[in-house]
Order: structure tokens, then C-alpha cells, then sequence
């Protein structure tokens, strides 16, 4: 009789992925070991990988995409083909800009500084309370803090080219004229008193009135400098 016999490749056993997958903030480095005989390959547009496929190497640096889908199989001659791999997602998005000092209430302008933990990462700023992008607001330039010196909402966003663009950061920042300073603040005397005034806030103007009604600028005096005071008030 003649004796016929089969004979099964053995299977490659399925791909084990120790990589994280997500969002990030900046490229990464993937850790993959092709051992000798075996080559992992890889896709990126949602389809299976092939024989003619490129081959994942290690220390594979992916950055941006945004969204990158990752598809891997492990092919070896003569073993054939793992089962495929995929749902490796990895999404790249600028990180949240950060904003130093975030928002303030005070008498005078503040220098604000803007960073990004994202690479290359160009920051676009308003203060219109309008949303900031690349054809909107300023580019803010590393190293040169803003001069914020009237009340508003200061927005905020990341952008680079191949990834998302950062959430919005919304900071408020509030500026009030310091209350004036009136010296002397009282006298009892025969002569007229030289008064002199200041306010905290650099650039206020001071309007005074001596005969108790409330001062602004349709109603009283601009201060300029100490002035002779003889009244009773």
C-alpha cells in the first residue's frame, strides 16, 4: 500500500505589542525584536500587512499623523504569516499650552510667558476673547513675554503640522487703577495746604473734586501736579 502523508506548518505564534498606544504629545520610539529568520511587517493605511510590506525595525520612530493606525504580522519563510495585529492607535496632539502667570487681578500689566511641551510647537494667542488659530491672533515668539496690560480673556492654542491642534487655555486677567494716594490727608492750618497725589498703577489719570461729588472724567479736576488747597474740605 502506498503510504501518504501530510505535513502541518507549524503556526507563528501571535505578535505580543509592549508598546503603548494613544495620544502623545511628541514623537516616540518603538522597541520591536525581528528575531533571526522572522520579520515583522507593518501598515499604516488599514490594511493588512503583505510579504512585500516594510519592516517595522527597532527603535521605529513614529511623529504625527495625526492618527496613525498600526498594523503588524510576523512573516518567516517557512512558518508563513502570523495572525494580524492591529487596533494600534496612536494619536498625536500639541500638548495644552501652559501660561505663566494663569491670569491675575492687579493694578498694572503683566508679562506673560507661553511654552508648549510639544516640539516645534508654534503658540497663537488673543486677547478678544476670540478663538486663537493660525489666521487668527498672534504667534507668540520664544522667549519674548507678552506685555498684558488691559482686561481680558488671554486664549491660548498649540499647533504643528501633523497633529492635532491643543485644547484652548483660557485665562481671565483683570486690572484695576490702584486707589489713588492723597498727601497730606488732612490738615488744620491758616494757609493753604500744598497737595500732592499718586496712584499705584503706572499711566492712571487722577480727577479730583472739593466739593464732595463723585470725580471722573467729565466731573472735576485732572490732577498734573501738587496744587495749593485753601478750601475747607
Amino acid at each position: 500500500n502506498n503510504a501518504v502523508s501530510t505535513v502541518q506548518r507549524a503556526a507563528i505564534a501571535p505578535l505580543v505589542w509592549s508598546n503603548p498606544v494613544g495620544t502623545f504629545n511628541n514623537a516616540i520610539t518603538l522597541g520591536v525584536t525581528n528575531l533571526p529568520g522572522f520579520a515583522t511587517r507593518f501598515t499604516t493605511d488599514l490594511s493588512d500587512p503583505l510579504p512585500s510590506s516594510l519592516i517595522l525595525t527597532n527603535l521605529y520612530v513614529l511623529d504625527g499623523g495625526p492618527v496613525v493606525s498600526l498594523k503588524l504580522r510576523a512573516y518567516n519563510p517557512d512558518l508563513g504569516a502570523s495572525a494580524v495585529l492591529s487596533n494600534l492607535v496612536y494619536t498625536f496632539q500639541v500638548g495644552t499650552p501652559k501660561v505663566e502667570p494663569p491670569g491675575t487681578n492687579t493694578t498694572n500689566g503683566v508679562s506673560v510667558t507661553l511654552s508648549s511641551i510639544t516640539t516645534n510647537a508654534a503658540l497663537f494667542w488673543t486677547l478678544n476673547g476670540s478663538e486663537p488659530s493660525s489666521s487668527n491672533g498672534t504667534r507668540y515668539t520664544n522667549g519674548s513675554p507678552i506685555l498684558v496690560d488691559s482686561t481680558g480673556l488671554l486664549k491660548v492654542k498649540g499647533i504643528r503640522s501633523a497633529y492635532l491642534d491643543s485644547e484652548t487655555v483660557t485665562n481671565e486677567f483683570k486690572f484695576t487703577v490702584a486707589a489713588p494716594t492723597v498727601t497730606p490727608l488732612a490738615a488744620v492750618t491758616n494757609n493753604a495746604v500744598p497737595v500732592s497725589m499718586a496712584s499705584g498703577t503706572i499711566g492712571a489719570e487722577i480727577y479730583y473734586t472739593v466739593n464732595g461729588t463723585e470725580p471722573s472724567p467729565t466731573n472735576g479736576i485732572r490732577y498734573t501736579s501738587t496744587f495749593p488747597l485753601a478750601l475747607n474740605s
